[in-house]
């Protein structure tokens, strides 16, 4: 915890050199959140913390628990990943998605239990250990960190825990552990677990964790807004004309268009849309499903309000890409 695992003293020099910097700037400048950007990879961070809310993870970063940074010592610019910026890596979250305490806690509201600031005191004690929370306080005060952390909210709900989709991603997991775990349940315990129904016992646990998923994936919209103090949500569905021409990036993320991506946003964040053509086939622009034309352009910056002229009774945009051969 705050220790060098792996690497030099030196290293954790500059950790705390950028510590102080974004902790003890003010993060609602844009040039200064700029210098902070070449710190540390913000959709690194931003990804990170969106996970780690999205899972209620008891034991991470926010309980100053289970964390890890790193960086590339020496730059190359052959490689995107060794720009010398801080990132984060994920790690034991066993304590999280209700795994102890059952999938109730899916519709508990940690997001505004961590964006409630504590007394300055326990800031300042926060600082003088280096506790990244701070980091994540400080940078909250910028604009553009918090727009992009609820968009991370919002895919890692309409994107990564799309129901079917991760529960489908479950399933495959658990195949070679429902196989292993009954017998390390037996050599290592624990013990009541062992002596009762170890097969039994991880069923149960899967199909609370399939619940918990189930119930997260409801419940977020409105804990998110919350927690932010949003607007309604506007549904976004998205598709391409073929497939095999090529996909839709939402917000930089791919989803899953075998599913039929339907995801709920914000009015006040700007959802970016980029169509990406396989390889020989050209992009030609977006339309709505009934067959009426959108006016943006690949890749632009796209508010839901600007959307809400093409939405239906329901307040649904229904976009698709079109893609053509480009040869």
């Amino acid at each position: 915890r705050g220790e060098v695992e792996e690497g030099e003293e030196d290293d954790l020099k500059l950790y705390r050199a950028m510590f102080d910097y974004i902790s003890g700037a003010d993060m609602s400048d844009p040039e200064l959140y700029k210098v902070a950007c070449e710190l540390v990879d913000m959709g690194s961070f931003i990804d990170f913390s969106a996970f780690q809310l999205y899972i209620y993870n008891q034991d991470g970063i926010f309980q100053d628990n289970n964390w890890r940074m790193w960086r590339i010592r020496d730059v190359d610019t052959s490689n995107g990943y060794a720009d010398g910026k801080w990132r984060f890596a994920v790690y034991d979250t066993d304590f999280s998605t209700g795994i102890y305490d059952g999938p109730a806690l899916a519709s508990y509201d940690n997001l505004s239990e961590v964006l409630t600031l504590p007394s300055e005191e326990d800031r300042e004690k926060d600082a003088k250990h280096y506790r990244p929370v701070e980091l994540f306080r400080s940078l909250l005060e910028n604009e553009t960190f918090r727009e992009e952390l609820i968009l991370a909210l919002c895919d890692m709900r309409n994107i990564y825990f799309e129901q079917t989709h991760a529960v489908r991603v479950l399933n495959e997991m658990a195949e070679p552990y429902r196989i292993l775990l009954p017998d390390t349940w037996k050599r290592f315990g624990p013990d009541w677990v062992a002596a009762y129904d170890p097969a039994g016992h991880f069923e149960t646990k899967l199909t609370d964790l399939r619940s918990f998923i189930a119930k997260r994936y409801s419940s977020m919209p409105s804990l998110i807004r919350s927690a932010f103090d949003l607007g309604p949500m506007k549904k976004l569905n998205l598709s391409v004309n073929d497939q095999s021409m090529g996909t839709i990036l939402v917000n930089g993320r791919q989803p899953d268009l075998n599913l039929g991506f339907s995801g709920l946003y914000f009015e006040e964040v700007t959802v970016t849309l980029t169509a990406v053509p396989a390889e020989g086939y050209k992009f030609v622009g977006w339309s709505l499903t009934d067959g009426g034309e959108v006016k943006f352009a690949a890749g632009a910056p796209i508010s839901l309000y600007d959307l809400i002229d093409y939405a239906d009774s329901t307040g649904t945009a229904h976009l698709y890409a079109v893609l053509e051969d480009g040869r």
